[in-house]
């Protein structure tokens, strides 16, 4: 080793009382060898001098030799020093954690202000819970000046231990202890009132812990408002993925379920996502769908960038789930449609699968008011709608399969269901999606126009002109000429001219000549039309 500078008018020995100067380096080996063997307190005093050395290696070289000794003093030392240290002392320190617990619970109970706090310090580096009870008094009397101290160190520790129990690493020996000791303090919340104790309980409870299911139940318990008021209003990661972990939880109370879905932060989203994991995932999917939509989902778009591929996913398909806002599904499912991957592609044909899909009620004015927008307004809900049918045609089989189930109720029945009651351009908004979900309608039409229902005829015709595909049953509309029906008589004229079909015209001069003046318009129409046909025909 190197030589330790001195003043020249001092030797090693006489430093033994005064405090080593930043400017020393290391000490011959002899020299420390000598402070080592010594038995007597001064040597842990000269020590300690090094504990406050600007030099890295020098202070931990003393810091060393004092965990060596087997004294008391040694280590209220190395204790009262405790702000000096960099990560390679407190490194060292954690590996002789155990030698620290009683003597920093004695210097909490009988020390100075100073070495208390020097103590609170060393406890919450080391987590340190031998003077769980005496941090406790600390933090439940707000008029002591280390109160704010006691409570950090508390709440470290209850995060550090509640967190290794969530992750399902629940060391109880421990755990249990913190929290039988915080819970006693819980208990005389109506004397002391400290909102820190219960965040700091919150932070350490789980889920299963039959204190805090009793507790949320129960309105009598002193602690009962206090320890609701913060679940609803608390942002502390702990607090937050406590509350999280209800969603997965049948029994969970309505009071907490309300709150669960009721917190607008992103946060708690986030949260749900990353405590689910592959063996529970599909049934927290179940379990979003079953409560109401979650406030924490509405803005959680804008922080899609900052997360991970799969924490992103994971987001998306909850907002299937969950959401009520069936743009915010769309929306999701488009974007990850085009991101070219197979995972991007799967996860977008589940959020369809998912999502709370509406009533044709919803989606057909939707779409119908979508002939009326700009393109600045892409992202309505019937241009989203109308984006998903682009799917039917998409080489990816899975998101051909999505379509086509999200839009199951695009069929011809529904719009023969439909026509009789519905607005003719509702109508004819939801054909627009019909001929893309059934391409193949003609025997389905045919069976329809032949039926000896005369309604059925009647919605039939009127189906067949929304869908564009009277040529394809032309053969089937011929006999409706004769139908007994008026009206089905008149909506074939109409439907024949409007084709430009021969046979009508042909049968022209003798519907003009019907003794029913209601055929005679029908056939006049019909002769205009097939005018007009013919001219842009020619002038084509």
């Amino acid at each position: 080793m190197g030589h330790i500078l001195l003043p020249k008018t001092h030797s090693f020995a006489h430093q033994k009382s005064l405090p080593m100067p930043n400017a020393l380096t290391i000490p011959r080996s002899t020299t420390w060898e000598t402070l080592q063997k010594s038995k007597n307190l001064a040597a842990v005093t000269t020590l300690a001098t090094g504990l406050s050395s600007a030099n890295a290696e020098l202070r931990h070289l003393c810091l060393q030799s004092l965990l060596a000794r087997n004294e008391e003093p040694a280590r209220r030392e190395i204790v009262l020093n405790w702000k000096n240290y960099d990560e390679k002392d407190t490194s060292l320190l954690r590996s002789k954690r155990t030698q620290f617990g009683e003597l920093t619970k004695r210097l909490l109970t009988g020390g100075s202000l100073s070495e208390k706090k020097m103590a609170l310090a060393a406890i919450a580096t080391l987590d340190l819970h031998d003077a769980l009870e005496e941090i406790l008094e600390l933090v439940v009397d707000t008029s002591h000046a280390l109160c704010a101290q006691a409570t950090e160190c508390l709440t470290l520790m209850c995060v550090r231990w509640g967190a290794q129990a969530r992750l399902g690493k629940d060391v109880p020996t421990v755990r249990g202890r913190i929290l039988s000791c915080v819970s006693d303090q819980l208990a005389l919340f109506h004397q002391h009132g400290s909102q820190s104790l219960v965040d700091a309980w919150l932070s350490v409870v789980h889920w299963d812990d039959a204190g805090l299911r009793s507790l949320i139940r129960d309105p009598r318990q002193s602690a009962y408002r206090a320890v609701m008021s913060r679940l609803r209003e608390c942002d502390r990661p702990a607090v937050v993925q406590l509350l999280a972990g209800y969603v997965a939880r049948a029994t969970t109370p309505k009071n907490v379920i309300k709150i669960l879905v009721e917190r607008r932060d992103t946060a708690m989203a986030i949260e749900i996502a990353k405590l689910s994991d592959s063996h529970t995932w599909q049934a927290r999917l179940k379990r979003l769908r079953q409560l109401p939509p979650l406030a924490s989902l509405k803005a959680i778009e804008a922080e899609m960038s900052q997360m991970n591929v799969e924490l992103e996913y994971r987001l998306w398909l909850m907002v299937a789930a969950s959401s009520d806002d069936l743009r915010q599904v769309l929306r999701g499912a488009l974007r990850l449609s085009k991101l070219g991957t197979r995972d991007a592609r799967q996860t977008a044909a589940e959020m369809l699968r998912l999502c709370r899909r509406p009533e044709l009620e919803t989606l057909v004015p939707a779409i119908q008011a979508a002939e009326f927008e700009t393109d600045d307004n892409e992202y309505s809900l019937g241009i989203l709608t109308q984006h998903i049918a682009t799917w039917l045609a998409s080489p990816s089989q899975v998101l051909a399969k999505a379509a086509r189930e999200f839009l199951q109720d695009f069929t011809v029945d529904n719009l023969l269901d439909q026509v009789r009651h519905w607005p003719t351009q509702m109508a004819k908004a939801m054909a627009k999606i019909v001929v893309l979900v059934e391409p193949n309608v003609t025997e389905r039409l045919t069976r329809e126009l032949q039926s000896p229902a005369p309604r059925r005829r009647l919605a039939a015709l009127q189906a067949t002109q929304l869908l564009d595909c009277a040529d394809l049953v032309s053969q089937t509309l011929m006999p409706l000429l004769d139908d007994p029906r008026l009206e089905v008589r008149v909506r074939t004229i109409d439907l024949l001219g409007a084709l430009g079909h021969e046979a009508l015209e042909q049968l022209i001069p003798e519907l003009l000549a019907d003794a029913n003046t209601d055929i005679q318009d029908a056939a006049n129409r019909a002769v205009r039309r097939m005018k007009r046909t013919k001219a842009k025909v020619t002038k084509q």
